[in-house]
């Protein structure tokens, strides 16, 4: 009878109404998203342009016809293609260098982006790998078992865990 009062006012504190939020957001500025990564590696690089969306939308939109740079501390640029819907790319052979600052640089609609320059570090090396296994008692806590168990015998278990019987 104890378990069945704890259920009942377990699940009356934790299994309340919930209304659901939805924010007014009548207007809406997009902004532009930028997800990519240069690494010291020779391989062909991306970078994904879209746009930020709107609350009640499902995905910003692929941002087409922007002109995608990656400019070096030293002056070099890259300039990179459009493949696909947002998805720009550099050629084949591109790779940065350790040490070498990069900014990236975005001109689309009209507006132009530049981030600040960006230091490639070096990569840390691994010095060892390992493993051990460990042997650890966790101690369920006094109201741990408040959580909804169905199973008296779970129940059971815990409070002798707890050392009340």
């Amino acid at each position: 009878m104890k378990y069945f009062f704890i259920y009942i006012l377990s699940f009356l504190l934790f299994g309340s109404c919930i209304t659901e939020f939805k924010p007014d957001v009548s207007e809406y500025e997009y902004a532009l998203v930028v997800d990519g990564r240069i690494t010291n590696q020779k391989k062909v690089h991306t970078v994904k342009l879209s746009k930020s969306y709107n609350y009640s939308e499902a995905k910003g939109d692929a941002v087409k016809g922007a002109i995608v740079k990656i400019i070096s501390d030293n002056g070099s640029e890259e300039l990179l293609t459009e493949r696909n819907d947002g998805i720009y790319e550099t050629s084949a052979n591109y790779c940065g260098k350790v040490g070498v600052s990069y900014k990236l640089y975005i001109k689309y609609e009209g507006k132009e982006y530049e981030s600040i320059l960006e230091p490639m570090l070096s990569v840390n090396k691994i010095d060892s790998v390992f493993w051990q296994v460990e042997k650890k008692i966790v101690l369920v806590q006094e109201f741990s078992y408040i959580c909804l168990l169905e199973k008296e015998a779970l129940v059971q278990s815990l409070n002798i865990i707890n050392g009340s019987m």
